[in-house]
């Protein structure tokens, strides 16, 4: 069995968060940049930044500001301010992981970090991985 790179994410996502804490959202699959780069036709690396969300200073988690559904506002700019994600994955306070895109979506240009050259690239804002280009 041929397993795609989107089915293997999917999968390996489930089996260690359980089904309940990751979110697949619309059109998630699209190729909207294309490929990952590179001989394996994967990610080589995970850019994790904040982005503001739920504001809460209670570490209880039956608090209202850390249940999945906190960080609404933020889950949805990312998924449709842009013709393209934001970001590849968005982290809701509960734990719950929302996969927005499993192929590459464009950050907002050139960069790089210690000796990987041009893992950021393109157009979009908030991107949460990086493309391989070695």
């Amino acid at each position: 069995m041929n397993i795609t790179y989107a089915g293997g994410l999917q999968k390996a996502l489930v089996a260690h968060l359980g089904a309940d804490k990751v979110v697949l959202m619309k059109n998630w699959k699209k190729k909207y940049t294309g490929e990952w780069l590179g001989a394996k036709k994967k990610p080589v690396a995970l850019v994790l930044h904040h982005t503001a969300g739920a504001a809460t200073t209670s570490t209880n988690p039956n608090h209202v500001g850390n249940k999945k559904g906190a960080n609404d506002g933020v889950i949805r700019f990312v998924q449709t301010h842009y013709p393209v994600p934001a970001a590849n994955f968005t982290l809701d306070r509960d734990g719950t992981v929302y996969v927005h895109a499993a192929y590459p979506i464009w950050h907002a240009g050139r960069g790089e970090f210690k000796n990987m050259r041009r893992i950021v690239t393109g157009k979009q804002i908030g991107r949460a991985s990086c493309r391989e280009r070695v």
